[in-house]
């Protein structure tokens, strides 16, 4: 048998194919590769996002066991430490710095990074934000309610922003377009006509109308009387203004408004028909002259309440022209005042002149009240 030299038919690869299948494989590279690497920075991100969880753990159960109102806590290379610069036991990655806060309410905020990746929370943020890192940028709106203007922002905001006493984007004087339906429809001015709560506030059978967040309108809702027969009997919780103020007023406003108007304890002179100031409990009400003008008459009329921040900041008293002076469909107006004139049995008033004065009840005054948020 001559099978030794019998030639083989088994070829080789060409060129061609081998060619071919590195081709082939490098396609397979170029879509796997990046899958897995991507597979790969997810699972330390999600590392990294769980260490930074465990971060918020720890200061959470370190706050609550030592009954810490609010405090702050740094990591610095994994390691936490509270305000006191105690050491906490912790599972923080060893390259994680940064700083996390808790405040009075509770809530936690943090601002971690580990040179690669940083993680973000804000107090009114359930979970965290992770993004790449950047020097400088790693940083913590400690704001709850992301407050911006008072011109701007929804009365939801503003309302947060007073709860959570977050003021500081809102200065008395400010102003706002508020648009009312019904009866009243148009866009009228509101300003801010008090911010602060002094202690006096905090006494017994003081008026809360002149305290914590007041806004005032500044233009004129519609011109009326006070009480149709003159009087001044039952003062401002028993007149005819203050019924149209409560309802018909209070109903034109914008709904997401009337859900941020907190109940107001107001206080209220009387006049020679009573014996005693009125308390009422309002949600949209007229300002004393007290809160405007800043002193009692000296014919002994007196109030229980405060100047508004407003009318105080820009001293009414010698800038009246400017300061008191309100418009009714374009032009200026007298306003009515809840309070009483005891002496007449008059209600007082602002004159179209911005001076104070004061008349009977069955007199034609513009109308613009006042309320308060949080």
């Amino acid at each position: 048998m001559n099978y030794f030299y019998k030639k083989s038919n088994n070829k080789g690869f060409t060129l061609v194919e081998i060619l071919a299948i590195v081709v082939v494989i490098g396609i397979i590279c170029l879509i796997t590769i990046p899958s897995l690497i991507g597979t790969m920075e997810n699972a330390q991100k999600n590392a990294f996002k769980e260490s930074v969880n465990g971060l918020i753990r720890s200061v959470r159960n370190d706050s609550d066991y030592n009954n810490y109102e609010d405090g702050t806590y740094k990591v610095n290379n994994g390691i936490l430490y509270d305000s006191k610069s105690n050491k906490i036991q912790t599972s923080g990655g060893e390259k994680e710095n940064g700083v996390l806060y808790i405040n009075s309410n509770g809530l936690i905020a943090a601002a971690v990074n580990n040179g690669k990746w940083c993680a973000i929370k804000n107090y009114n943020n359930n979970s965290l934000e992770i993004k790449d890192y950047k020097d400088g940028e790693c940083e913590i709106n400690l704001s709850i309610c992301n407050a911006k203007s008072f011109a701007t922002d929804s009365w939801e905001t503003i309302s947060c922003a007073v709860k959570n006493n977050e003021l500081d984007k809102y200065k008395v004087g400010d102003e706002k377009d508020v648009t009312l339906t019904g009866e009243y429809a148009g866009t009228y001015k509101v300003r801010i006509a008090n911010t602060s709560t002094p202690s006096e506030c905090n006494t017994e059978n003081f008026s809360q109308s002149a305290c914590g967040f007041v806004v005032e309108f500044k233009d004129i809702i519609t011109k009326t009387k006070m009480n149709s027969n003159g009087t001044t009997k039952g003062g401002w919780p028993d007149s005819e203004l203050y019924s149209l103020v409560s309802t018909n007023i209070y109903n034109s406003l914008p709904e997401n408004l009337k859900k941020e108007i907190k109940e107001t304890r107001v206080i209220s002179s009387h006049g020679s028909q009573d014996t005693n100031d009125f308390i009422s409990t309002d949600k949209l009400y007229l300002f004393s002259f007290i809160e405007v003008w800043g002193k009692n008459l000296e014919n002994g009329d007196i109030e229980n309440t405060r100047q508004l921040d407003y009318y105080k900041g820009i001293n009414i008293i010698e800038n009246y022209k400017i300061a008191a002076r309100k418009n009714y469909l374009g032009s200026k107006s007298s306003w009515w005042f809840r309070s009483i004139n005891s002496n007449h049995d008059f209600f007082y008033y602002v004159t179209v002149n911005d001076q104070l004065g004061s008349c009977l009840a069955n007199n034609i005054i513009g109308v613009a009240p006042a309320f308060r948020i949080g």
